[in-house]
C-alpha cells in the first residue's frame, strides 16, 4: 500500500491544530415528546427541519458560512468539510452494502474511495450547499480514503476531495464528546436537502460491544458520517455512526471524536 507523503501528514496535523468555529447561540424550537419509529431512527416525536436555503434568516440555525461545509454523497451519506479539501465522514459509507457482519469490516489507508465496495466512484460525489431547493453550489469528487476503519472499535473515514467549499469546520485535538454535553445534528436524511435535528444531550456508551456514545437527537438513513456538533462552540464531538437498537427507549449513537484523533494520531505519526 502506498506510504500517506509528508505534505498529507502536514496537512492532517494542520487539521488537528486549527482553531474552530466560535460560539453561537441557538434556540430550540420544537420538544421531544410522542411516540417512535424505528425504521427511521426517530426518538419520539420527529423534529427534523429543513434547513432553508438561506439559513442566516434564522437564528436557531447555524449560519451558512459553517453549514456550507456540510456536503451530501450520492450514496447517501453525509459528509463534512474539514479544511484543505479533506472530509470526514463513517467508515461504514464506504463499506459493500451487500455484505453483512464482521465479514464487512475493515481498516484502510490511501486507497480509491470504492476500494472496499466496488461501486461507481461517481457514487461517492459529494455535493455541498444542498438546501431548500437548491441542488448545491459546489460538487466534489472523492479522489481517495486517506484513512478508514470500520469496526466495532472504529466507524469513520476521512477522504480527499477534488473540490470543496471554502468554509470547514476544522477539527480541534482536545474536542471530546462527554457524556451530558448539548449537542445538534445537520445532516442529509435519505440523500433529501440539510435537515436539522433540533438540540439533544450525549448520553452513556453503548453497552452492545460498539464503542459508539448514544444521544437522543433524531437522524434518518443519509445521516451516517454527519458531524455531531457541540451546542456550544460547534465543534465536532462525535461522527453519526448508527440508528437505535432499540423499539422505543434507544437512541442513536456516533463514534466520539477523541476516538478518531486518537487513531489519526498512531497510524498518521501525527
Amino acid at each position: 500500500m502506498i506510504k500517506i507523503s509528508k505534505r498529507i501528514l502536514l496537512l492532517i496535523g494542520l487539521l488537528l491544530t486549527a482553531s474552530g468555529c466560535g460560539k453561537q447561540s441557538f434556540k430550540n424550537p420544537s420538544s421531544k415528546e410522542g411516540q417512535f419509529s424505528q425504521s427511521l431512527s426517530i426518538i419520539r416525536d420527529n423534529n427534523l427541519f429543513k434547513v432553508p436555503e438561506n439559513p442566516d434568516l434564522y437564528d436557531f440555525l447555524l449560519p451558512s458560512k459553517i453549514l456550507n461545509a456540510i456536503g451530501r454523497m450520492e450514496i447517501g451519506c453525509t459528509v463534512t468539510h474539514i479544511g484543505n479539501e479533506y472530509g470526514i465522514t463513517a467508515g461504514h459509507c464506504f463499506a459493500n452494502p451487500y455484505i453483512r457482519g464482521d465479514r464487512a469490516f475493515y481498516f484502510v489507508k490511501d486507497v480509491s474511495c470504492n476500494y472496499m465496495s466496488r461501486m461507481p466512484l461517481s457514487t461517492y460525489n459529494v455535493s455541498f450547499g444542498v438546501r431548500g431547493r437548491s441542488n448545491g453550489h459546489l460538487k466534489g469528487r472523492c479522489e481517495k480514503i486517506l484513512i478508514a476503519e470500520y469496526s466495532r472499535d472504529l466507524d469513520f473515514a476521512i477522504i480527499k476531495l477534488t473540490n470543496a467549499p471554502d468554509e470547514a469546520i476544522w477539527l480541534k485535538e482536545n474536542s471530546k464528546a462527554i457524556q451530558g454535553n448539548k449537542v445538534t445534528i445537520y445532516s442529509h436524511p435519505n440523500k433529501r436537502a440539510l435537515e436539522w435535528s433540533s438540540d439533544c444531550s450525549l448520553l452513556h456508551r453503548r453497552r452492545d460491544g460498539l464503542n459508539r456514545i448514544q444521544y437522543d437527537c433524531d437522524t434518518e438513513g443519509g445521516s451516517s458520517g454527519a458531524a455531531v456538533l457541540d451546542l456550544e462552540t460547534s465543534d465536532i464531538v462525535a461522527i453519526h455512526t448508527n440508528g437505535t437498537p432499540d423499539t422505543y427507549f434507544g437512541h442513536n449513537s456516533g463514534q466520539p471524536i477523541q476516538d478518531i484523533i486518537k487513531k489519526l494520531k498512531l497510524e498518521l505519526n501525527l
